[in-house]
């Protein structure tokens, strides 16, 4: 049972109907409120900030939807939210991701493209160490021709996954998108409960 209730769009908070319509046009299910929103909106300022680090990674960002999603899948995988998994899953097949590219993303096992490839480890250590990030992880992305703004807008997907992924945690969202497949590889997921 969900921690949050979720409202409706008419009975949401009346600041945060605006927001709340913007994101049902633009929902994987155009007119659907997703759960996580309603909930988000029963609080304007959690709304507002997640809007906000959502437009400025829109606005001023370098890295393209796609490579986006696949950091946001690599970082709801590694740190276990399933509600942010099944959104990702559905992102990545949204901006041209194969259903094989998308398995092997969530597994941590993509390397079709050794430059993304690098980039997704770069993200998946942030996410299980604090924003912690081995210096031979950070070299290879270099060396495969990320720049350091690059990884620094990585860094801001990360940041802006795991604030959705806390907040389904926190709120125990229902699902209301088909769940995501299950992992071939959970390693970083049990990396993760080890160090509860």
């Amino acid at each position: 049972m969900p921690r949050l209730p979720i409202p409706t769009f008419d009975t949401a908070p009346a600041v945060a109907r605006p927001v709340l319509a913007d994101l049902r046009e633009r929902s994987l299910s155009p007119g659907t409120l997703l759960n996580l929103h309603a909930q988000m909106s029963t609080s304007p300022a959690t709304l507002m900030g997640y809007m906000g680090m959502r437009s400025a990674i829109e606005q001023y960002g370098t890295l393209d939807a796609k490579v986006r999603t696949a950091i946001m899948l690599s970082v709801s995988r590694t740190d276990g939210a399933g509600y942010a998994q099944a959104i990702n899953v559905m992102l990545c097949r949204r901006a041209g991701w194969s259903a094989e590219e998308v398995s092997e993303i969530a597994a941590g096992t993509f390397n079709d493209d050794p430059k993304i490839a690098s980039l997704l480890e770069v993200a998946r250590q942030a996410a299980r160490n604090i924003g912690h990030v081995d210096d031979g992880a950070w070299r290879i992305a270099r060396s495969n021709g990320w720049s350091a703004e690059e990884l620094n807008d990585t860094f801001a997907s990360v940041a802006l996954t795991m604030v959705v992924d806390y907040f389904v945690h926190f709120a125990e969202t229902p699902l209301d998108v088909p769940a995501a497949p299950a992992a071939a590889d959970t390693r970083n997921l049990e990396r993760i409960r080890s160090h509860s």
